[in-house]
């Protein structure tokens, strides 16, 4: 049986009080016009009441579904020099979770696992939390390589995983194309070591759902299906994932409060006839969908 989340916005655990202001490592792409990645991941964090120290895979001008972009990709040696600084000055020192997103090159997965292992080696309690940047609606749009790399080398450190359909498929091994395969898919993850994996974007009707699935049982939090496709709403989510875990948030309140936000940003968007969260204008609104739904 599904478990549904409460209708009203839920408020943190007494836990919370104890945990704000806490460091997350994130380790994605950045954008120098609009908000995608680290560049929606940092805000949402701060927001949330977090630190944020930031380590980027990529540098583009922009977010590439626009029609023209460019930029250039960090390499291995450049982000592993940056986090081994950031260790030497003890930055990493009360870093509570490590965040990863869009890879960029298939090599940088091991650069990740490394910091995932040194932050767990300060204190095994510290989270990582995985966004599995591949592709979605069946279309992968990273560098050959990138899968397996996340597959083989990441999934297994993870303690959240945050895969859409399309990537829940590609990691499992295992079509989705049902409610039970996409229960029998994630559940197949969580052998490799998660504690839970979130799995988004499911259309349902007239309702967009978005997924938690643990050994404890299956929750579904859902919005309404907006016939139109948006940009960075998962690096949106996975930010908020990271932000309300840390806050003291449990899954299925952290599920409907980060399902919430999503959905008042999309609504906010189509508002303004846009196709991505990650223009400019959106900062003002992610600031907003934040501060009243945390």
């Amino acid at each position: 049986m599904i478990r549904r989340p409460p209708r009203s916005t839920p408020k943190p655990s007494s836990a919370a009080s104890d945990v704000y202001k806490r460091q997350v490592l994130s380790i994605q792409s950045s954008v120098s016009f609009g908000y995608v990645g680290n560049s929606v991941a940092i805000p949402t964090l701060q927001k949330l009441g977090h630190d944020c120290w930031y380590i980027h895979t990529v540098y583009f001008s922009n977010h590439p579904g626009h029609e023209r972009f460019s930029g250039e990709f960090a390499t291995p040696k450049s982000i592993n020099k940056k986090i081994q600084n950031i260790s030497e000055i003890r930055g990493l020192a009360n870093c509570k979770a490590v965040l990863s997103g869009y890879l960029g090159l298939p090599s940088n997965a091991k650069v990740v696992a490394s910091a995932v292992d040194y932050v767990k080696k300060l204190d095994d309690s510290r989270l990582y939390i995985l966004d599995p940047v591949i592709g979605d609606d069946g279309k992968v749009f990273v560098k050959k390589g990138i899968r397996s790399s996340i597959r083989d080398i990441l999934l297994t450190r993870a303690d959240f995983v945050i895969p859409n359909m399309s990537e829940l498929s590609w990691l499992s091994g295992q079509d989705v194309n049902n409610y039970s395969a996409m229960i029998a898919a994630a559940c197949h993850l969580l052998k490799s070591g998660p504690k839970a994996v979130f799995v988004t974007g499911r259309v349902e009707n007239l309702q967009i759902a978005n997924y938690a699935i643990s050994e404890e049982g299956v929750w579904r939090a859902a919005g309404q299906f907006i016939n139109q496709k948006f940009n960075g709403t998962g690096d949106f989510f996975s930010a908020l994932v990271t932000g309300l875990l840390l806050n003291g948030y449990k899954i299925a309140e952290l599920l409907s409060v980060a399902t919430a936000a999503c959905e008042l940003i999309t609504f906010e968007t189509q508002k303004l006839s846009l196709i991505h969260i990650s223009e400019p204008t959106r900062l003002r609104r992610i600031s907003y969908a934040v501060f009243c739904l945390k």
